[in-house]
């Protein structure tokens, strides 16, 4: 038997691919209420009834008449057959299929002749129905197997009728691939040629799109000059001149990077052409618009001067938006190309300068010519004048900075010229002032007004940033006033310095002491009451007369200085602020030399005035010099001075002539001259160094002075001790000798020892109580106090040295060793420290 199962092509479509189960599932998932409706669906379709023309019930077969029971035959098991055959559902739908009935089959002639009804009446048609009965019992008998063969051949042909009408499907699905195919392949071609037709038309039309782009550039050059070619110089105040100015740019861009293009280099000096031309346009327009806004305003300013500043300055303003945005694109091309458009640029910045000195120049020469010269007060006349120029100068660089955005430098030439009418009023009257603080002022005055603050008005008045307008979006630069008031300043500075050095020459140099300025202690007794009666400042407030540099005392304090010592830090406290570091360090290094030869002056003047005694002189020096040591510690008073040497030259010279074969031999002449070439030599002169040296001086003499009084008494026994010894022969003779002589003898030894002993304690109270009276600072005293000791020490050394030598070491026990004196002469100074301790306590 044929197959009748349809055969499915293997082939798949191109492009297709089979989907599993799971793939649907993962790509498709189905909600719970699906999965519920599927369950549902798959129940009901479990029993699902025959069509309605498999279901409809066949003709009944004719009747037979039913055997008796006892002759029905029976089943296997026992059970009676039924009479006619059951009728299965698939019986029924083979039965559809083939047309036939199920268990309909033809009878037979046998079944047909048992069945007629006629009467027997011979034994022979007894025995034929006899016979026909056991033959309907055998057939009836046998009538279930023949029912299933039936049934049998009934599926056989309903199978056969199937397999015919499946091969004609398959032929016909067959036929329908073999078309699917044809079709698939054709598609396949000219869905390819279609895609190839697409490219090369997005090619084509990307082709199109980058010529057009390159003609654009090219194209660009008609539509400006003929923008360029309208009449009249407002063209460039057009909507589209701008674009039309930015359009320019880029065209210059990209012709300058694809020079390699046919004609690049004619279209490239065309586009400048236009680009220049434009910008020549956009200054003419600038500088006609502002000559007419000049011209209307001029005539009104002569008319009143309330209005003034509205015509100086509103009318400017309302007209500098327009102008702004033109000159912005003046100034970008400048910045980008300064050879070609500067020059633009700047003759804008004249024309604009220019009229603004026409329109603002004589109102200022006026304002400055109604200030009042005959009041001789400086100081005021310079705050007037100064801070008019200053608001001035804001309102002016305010007024710029509407306009444009560069060349400050031409705007301070500008403001410097405006500010020069002031400078020739004021130059003289600063030039012949000989007030040294009313210099001061000035400086002052003229140094406020050029620190930048943040906000005021009038004199004081910020110089804020002023903001560039609209569009921008950035600040421009702060004014600096500075510039403006520089050339005042630097003439009350040239004039300062000039006053300074004359107040040092003729108040310091050659300062002539009066008896007033001499009368010590007592200055200092008379300062330090007016300190103790003196209000002391509240807490938390300091004194903001003090001097950043020189922190000098309050002016009771000054009062027990030297008249050169106090105008010396007056002079340099007015300097340091208003001069030039370099200039000042000089000036200071002179003024402290000048001081401290006046100091040393004035020390030798108050010793010779009514016999006061050296240590007078030599104290007033010490106190003096650290003083100007204390004041001068924060200074840099090193000067170096530069000088050429020859001493280089000579000693050549001196070599060649020892050695005259040195001229017939290059290298030796190169030797030399090499050596005889002059040195530029740097030498530094540290007036600090000067002071210490001085105050070191000082205070040797001071304490030489207390030796010398506490070693009078041993003066005579030593100076006749070394004549004598230098008068004999031998140290034998001399140790017999000098021991002999009277004024050796160990009495006169222990009186002259007990009378520097009693003199040393002395000489050392009564100087450490006149350094207490003299000098403020007690640490200096207990500096100075070891020292003392020391030379007082070393005063007695040499007797005692002598008597241990020349006297025997009997009479030298009968003596104080310098160690032991030592500490004698430290606890007297101990005891004299105590002493005005308790007695400054008493008080």
């Amino acid at each position: 038997m044929a197959s009748f199962a349809p055969r499915r092509s293997t082939t798949a479509s191109p492009g297709s691919r089979t989907l599993s189960l799971d793939e649907w599932e993962a790509n498709a998932p189905l909600s719970e209420s699906a999965k519920r409706s599927a369950a549902w669906m798959g129940e009901r379709a479990k029993e699902r009834p025959l069509p309605e023309k498999f279901t409809r019930p066949q003709t009944p077969e004719t009747p037979r008449p039913a055997l008796p029971s006892h002759l029905r035959p029976t089943s296997p098991n026992g059970s009676t057959p039924s009479s006619s055959p059951r009728r299965t559902r698939s019986m029924l739908n083979l039965a559809a299929l083939t047309g036939t009935p199920p268990g309909s089959r033809p009878g037979t002639p046998a079944q047909q002749q048992a069945q007629q009804q006629q009467p027997i009446a011979t034994p022979q048609q007894f025995l034929e129905w006899f016979g026909r009965v056991e033959q309907a019992m055998e057939h009836e008998h046998e009538d279930i197997y023949r029912a299933h063969l039936s049934e049998l051949e009934g599926y056989e042909d309903a199978c056969a009728a199937l397999l015919k009408k499946l091969e004609l499907a398959e032929e016909r699905v067959g036929a329908m691939l073999e078309g699917w195919r044809f079709v698939e392949e054709r598609s396949s071609s000219l869905k390819s040629a279609c895609e190839n037709l697409l490219e090369e038309q997005d090619r084509l039309l990307q082709a199109t799109d980058d010529i057009a782009a390159r003609l654009a550039y090219f194209k660009e050059l008609e539509h400006a000059t003929r923008l360029l070619n309208l009449p009249g110089e407002s063209l460039v105040m057009r909507d589209d001149f701008l674009s039309m100015l930015n359009r320019l740019d880029e065209c210059l861009a990209w012709l300058d990077s694809h020079r390699s293009y046919k004609d690049a280099s004619l279209y490239l000096i065309r586009f400048q052409q236009c680009l220049t031309r434009s910008l020549t346009l956009i200054k003419m327009y600038f500088i006609t618009s502002l000559r007419s806004l000049a011209q209307s305003i001029t005539p009104l300013l002569a008319v009143s001067s309330a209005t003034q500043s509205h015509l100086l300055y509103a009318k400017f303003r309302a007209a500098a938006p327009p102008l702004r945005v033109l000159i912005q694109q003046l100034e970008r091309r400048a910045k980008r190309q300064p050879d070609e458009y500067e020059s633009l640029l700047t003759e804008c910045w004249a024309a604009y300068l220019g009229i603004r000195a026409q329109v603002v120049g004589p109102g200022v020469k006026e304002e400055v010519g109604r200030l009042d010269l005959s009041e001789g007060e400086l100081v005021g006349l310079t705050r007037m004048g100064c801070g008019y120029i200053k608001q001035l100068s804001v309102d002016e660089f305010e007024l710029y900075k509407e306009f444009f955005a560069s060349g400050e430098d031409q705007f301070y030439d500008f403001l410097s010229n405006l500010s020069d009418n002031l400078h020739d009023h004021l130059r003289p009257r600063i030039l012949h002032e000989p007030k040294l603080d009313t210099l001061c002022e000035v400086c002052t005055v003229l140094q406020a007004l050029m620190v930048p603050s943040s906000g005021g008005d009038g004199e004081d008045e910020a110089e804020s940033a002023a903001p560039t307008p609209e569009g921008t979006g950035e600040l421009g630069p702060s004014l600096e006033v500075a510039e403006l008031l520089r050339p005042l300043l630097q003439d009350a500075q040239t004039r300062l310095v000039f006053r300074a050095q004359s107040v040092l020459q003729s108040e310091i140099q050659h300062y002539v002491p009066k008896d007033a300025d001499l009368d010590y202690p007592a200055k200092i007794e008379a300062a330090r009451e007016a300190m103790a009666k003196a209000p002391a400042l509240p807490e938390g407030r300091e004194d903001t007369s003090r001097d950043e540099l020189f922190d000098l005392p309050a002016s009771d304090v000054q009062e027990a200085w030297y008249p050169t010592l106090r105008k010396t830090f007056w002079v340099l406290s007015r300097l340091h602020s208003f001069v030039d570091p370099a200039i000042f360090d000089d000036l200071a290094q002179e003024a402290v030399s000048l001081c401290r030869a006046s100091l040393s002056t004035a020390a030798v003047s108050l010793v010779a005035r009514d016999g006061a005694q050296k240590d007078c002189g030599t104290l007033f020096l010490i106190r003096h010099l650290l003083v100007l040591k204390e004041m001068t510690a924060r200074m840099e008073l090193v000067q170096r001075e530069s000088g050429v040497d020859f001493s280089g030259v000579g000693d050549a010279l001196s070599e060649l002539l020892k050695n005259r074969s040195a001229i017939f031999n290059p290298n030796a002449l190169f030797a030399l001259g090499s050596r005889a070439i002059p040195r530029v030599v740097e030498s530094l002169t540290d007036a600090k160094m000067e002071i210490d040296h001085a105050l070191k001086t000082a205070c040797e003499d001071l304490l030489s002075s207390c030796a010398a009084d506490a070693s009078a008494p041993l003066s005579p026994i030593l100076s006749q001790a070394s004549g004598f010894l230098a008068a004999s022969a031998s140290a034998s003779a001399q140790r017999s000798r000098l021991a002999e002589q009277e004024w050796a003898a160990p009495e006169k030894l222990s009186q002259a020892h007990d009378a520097f002993r009693r003199g040393a304690e002395r000489a050392v109270g009564e100087t450490v109580q006149k350094m207490k009276q003299w000098l403020d600072d007690e640490k200096t005293v207990k500096v100075l106090g070891p020292p003392m000791l020391d030379a007082v020490v070393a005063a007695y050394s040499p007797f005692w040295d002598l008597v241990r030598t020349e006297c025997g070491p009997e009479v030298a026990a009968g003596l104080a060793t310098p160690s032991a004196l030592r500490l004698v002469l430290r606890e007297a100074l101990e005891k004299a420290e105590a002493q005005e301790k308790i007695g400054g306590r008493g008080e």
